[in-house]
């Protein structure tokens, strides 16, 4: 991973925050697979920084992952059900 200024320059909060950032992002890799509904996977990123003591942004959503040029489909980062 990188940080500006280098990894010293986060306090433990930080180092925290970046290593469950890191950590639902390869959850969620290893979720990804035929037959898994996508929007599991804010479930799982809701879950784990849950238990790291942070929360979601329940306002925020990724981009869509569909195929056409205009996909309404988007990608949560909390539980939810589009």
């Amino acid at each position: 991973m990188f940080v500006v200024g280098g990894k010293e320059a986060l306090d433990n909060k930080g180092q925290r925050l970046l290593q469950a950032t890191y950590d639902c992002w390869v959850k969620a890799l290893n979720f990804v697979q035929p037959g898994n509904d996508y929007k599991d996977i804010g479930a799982i990123i809701e879950d784990h920084v849950t238990k790291e003591g942070f929360t979601t942004v329940k306002s925020f959503c990724g981009h869509g992952i569909g195929s056409g040029k205009s996909c309404t489909s988007s990608l949560c980062e909390c539980l939810c059900s589009i």
